[in-house]
């Protein structure tokens, strides 16, 4: 009897601690603080920037691509909610997002004489969270790629009207793209500049101690 009382207390204590084991391991899959769960969410400094970056080029690709479905006689009507679109995306990228996640902006001014100036703005201190950074440039590089597929579509077809929806994204997209690639080689200049004049003032420095 002793025996039997003996294995049925240690059966019961292990049991009660693999039941214990379990809901601590599922404690932890439903537990968003837990490292696991990490790679699963956002993880950067600015989401509702990051959110808008690419929100705009979305919408206008789903509207591209399913508004025959439900309009599909008014090509004007589609043709100017897909350039709103466009627009938005392209001034939100221009201004906000790209200054909030890689902490760089770009503009271009006409002079007196009729020539265009790029001005260049990069942050002081871009601590650039790299999620931040995949999600920008990422966001920049993939939508040029789709549009250009569907302007060989719009050749093959013969579509021009839809061409030139496409030709208009293209532009847009490009311009953002060439104005933030100028952007941050401009950014890299001016950090290299720095660290030059701070090495030459400390070794001026060292100089004069010695």
């Amino acid at each position: 009897e002793r025996i039997i009382a003996n294995f049925s207390s240690e059966l019961h204590t292990s049991s009660s601690v693999g039941v214990m084991s379990q809901q601590q391991q599922t404690e932890g899959l439903l537990d968003p603080q837990q490292p696991l769960s990490e790679g699963r969410r956002y993880t950067g400094k600015h989401p509702i920037a990051a959110t808008f970056h690419i929100l705009f080029k979305i919408f206008a690709l789903l509207v591209y691509l399913f508004c025959d479905l439900f309009n599909q006689n008014g090509f004007v009507t589609n043709f100017v909610i897909i350039t709103l679109l466009l627009t938005f995306d392209f001034w939100t990228v221009k201004n906000i997002t790209g200054r909030l996640l890689v902490g760089l902006r770009w503009w271009n001014e006409v002079k007196e004489d009729g020539s265009n100036e790029w001005i260049f703005e990069s942050a002081s201190n871009r601590e650039v969270h790299q999620m931040d950074k995949v999600i920008f440039w990422g966001g920049l590089a993939i939508p040029p790629v789709l549009w250009g597929l569907f302007a060989l579509a719009c050749l093959l077809r013969f579509s021009f009207q839809w061409l030139l929806v496409v030709l208009l994204a293209l532009t847009l997209n490009c311009a953002n793209i060439v104005g933030y690639m100028k952007c941050n080689k401009d950014a890299k200049k001016k950090l290299q500049a720095a660290a030059g004049v701070a090495g030459f003032s400390m070794l001026g420095r060292l100089t004069n101690v010695l």
